[in-house]
């Protein structure tokens, strides 16, 4: 089923081939739709159960859309997303990193999710890590 979604709303890479001049060229097997994705997509959209009948995906789903990163980043393989902060003038960072630090420490994050303290914290445990 995530294939024929993925298919109504950004599409499916299903090959590439070589043009004219030698440029490599998607081909890329979509619906038509608007300029934007919207719920409109999924109006005439039909998933096989598991006897090969087509059923309307409205049946078997609640659709909703929600906003997400415009891309998401890698570091060694492994998706990331950074929160950066800048610390008020008037506070110490070393204390706001262990305060972070140790509040995060009790957060409960779903398996496969890790923390990660860089930057400052990074550059503080390189240097004094060893002391």
């Amino acid at each position: 089923m995530d294939r024929t979604v993925r298919l109504a709303v950004a599409g499916l890479k299903m090959g590439s081939y070589s043009d004219d001049n030698g440029d490599q060229k998607e081909i890329v097997v979509t619906n038509p739709k608007e300029e934007r994705a919207s719920l409109i997509s999924f109006n005439k959209l039909f998933v096989d159960n598991n006897h090969g009948a087509a059923v309307p995906i409205e049946q078997i789903a609640d659709l909703e859309l929600e906003s997400s990163p415009l891309y998401i980043d890698h570091f060694n393989k492994t998706r990331t997303v950074s929160v950066t902060a800048f610390v008020q003038e008037g506070f110490l960072a070393d204390r706001i990193i262990n305060e972070v630090g140790t509040k995060v420490e009790y957060l409960q994050l779903p398996e496969g999710y890790d923390f990660k303290m860089a930057g400052e914290a990074e550059t503080r445990e390189e240097s004094f890590g060893g002391f």
